[in-house]
């Protein structure tokens, strides 16, 4: 199934998005707005860039800009041990950070219980 037009959590802006890949935008210019916010400025008049990554699973990118607005179009291409292990790690964290984070709210309640109970003393 492919999304169109979703904003990603850093504000880039998903044109398209499928379960192999997507077609990313992203604009240069706001960071010039807001230069304190940034820890970096970066500016490319023209940008083009072609990445093949075998890493954690073979993937491929191209990239394009042109004064400050870019475009990447990314596909995954295949799975290999790395990336599975990679994933199966992700997962396990996730798993961990939940139950964690399960365990925290217990503990807000007993201890706003036990506040409760001394003030009752």
């Amino acid at each position: 199934m492919v999304k169109i037009i979703k904003r990603g959590e850093q504000k880039e802006i998903y044109l398209a998005e499928w379960e192999s890949g997507y077609i990313q935008f992203w604009e240069d210019w706001s960071q010039y707005l807001r230069p304190r916010r940034y820890n970096w400025l970066n500016f490319r008049p023209i940008w083009f860039e072609i990445d093949y990554d075998k890493l954690a699973g073979e993937h491929f990118s191209i990239e394009l800009g042109l004064l400050g607005v870019n475009l990447r179009f990314h596909q995954f291409v295949r799975d290999n041990e790395h990336g599975r292990k990679l994933d199966k790690e992700i997962e396990e964290m996730k798993t961990l950070e939940g139950a964690h984070k399960e365990e925290v709210i217990k503990l807000k309640e007993q201890i706003k219980s036990l506040k409760a109970q001394l003030k009752k003393s």
